[in-house]
């Protein structure tokens, strides 16, 4: 039986995240993606359960496709490597943004409309997200040039320690942060004072956390059941207001796509409440799968996303 994602220490991952930025302070970025090599290989030898399931995910992603997209061979060994090395060079990538070396990194934006007429409305609104690409991209870039905040709601139970190096790099780093283990009246309280006041929040729908209990739907995602919490959904329904997806992804060395788009006016749930959440969730699932498809190597949860026992 594998663990939940949230059970999974952190070993390895620190490890990953503390040798990059050692490296990258010594030498800097270009070496550092390379140096950063052995690392990435012990690591990844190693984590017998986490290779595992990148290889699974590659597998569904090439079914789902029929090796139609960049996965047009089945993938090997090889391709889970490679996954990860793209979650190492992002890590790099994260740390170049927090210590404001990011001047070489570009933005191209894909349905910035949506964000800008927010703004000139003064307009609150949710922005949904998943563990693929780099969520620290788009939090960096509106920091500086955004009009109004960004916070990103985060479950900080599986990562302290991470939490902490990153922390060291930028004095401010949990400015963008909203930190919670549990979702409390006080926390819609001050969530919702947020949204009226014209800002924006992240949520990352795609994990269940530790306090989602039996709070999940499963749906379709790449062609077999998948459980995703409820909890983003019921929230964003609560917050009354706009909802977006958003994602933040590496289209080349250096260069970075901001996707925004449309996911509802205003989510609202009838009579049969159960149902319509599991419809919402089915709706991300299936726009998830399409970036999944086109990013394959930029998908960063690391355990059996179909697992029905660790639930």
């Amino acid at each position: 039986m594998s663990q939940q994602w949230n059970q999974i220490p952190e070993r390895g991952f620190l490890k990953v995240n503390q040798a990059a930025l050692w490296v990258f302070r010594l030498v800097g970025k270009k070496i550092s993606s390379f140096l950063i090599w052995p690392v990435l290989w012990g690591y990844f030898l190693t984590d017998r359960q986490g290779r595992k399931s990148a290889g699974l995910f590659l597998a569904r992603v090439h079914e789902f496709t029929q090796g139609q997209n960049c996965l047009k061979n089945k993938p090997g060994i090889f391709d889970s490597l490679r996954l990860y090395r793209e979650f190492s060079l992002q890590i790099l990538d994260r740390i170049d943004f927090w210590l404001d070396r990011d001047r070489k990194i570009k933005i191209k934006w894909h349905g910035d409309e949506h964000l800008n007429r927010l703004i000139e409305q003064n307009q609150g609104a949710v922005f949904l997200s998943a563990h693929i690409g780099n969520i620290d991209i788009i939090r960096t870039y509106a920091e500086k040039n955004a009009t109004k905040n960004i916070k990103v709601l985060m479950f900080t139970q599986n990562a302290p320690q991470a939490l902490g190096i990153f922390g060291k790099l930028k004095l401010n780093y949990h400015k963008n942060l909203y930190q919670i283990n549990q979702v409390t009246p006080n926390t819609i309280f001050e969530l919702k004072s947020m949204i009226n006041n014209g800002d924006m929040l992240g949520i990352m729908a795609d994990r269940i956390t530790a306090g989602s209990g039996k709070r999940t739907s499963r749906v379709s995602f790449l062609g077999k059941s998948a459980a995703f919490p409820q909890g983003p959904f019921i929230l964003s329904g609560m917050l009354e207001c706009p909802v977006f997806l958003i994602f933040g992804l590496k289209s080349k060395t250096d260069e970075y796509e901001i996707h925004i788009k449309p996911f509802s006016d205003q989510i609202q749930f009838g009579e049969d409440k159960t149902l319509e959440i599991t419809n919402y969730i089915q709706k991300y699932s299936s726009q998830l799968e399409a970036f999944c498809c086109t990013f394959p190597f930029q998908w960063f949860n690391f355990y059996d996303f179909w697992e029905e026992n660790s639930l």
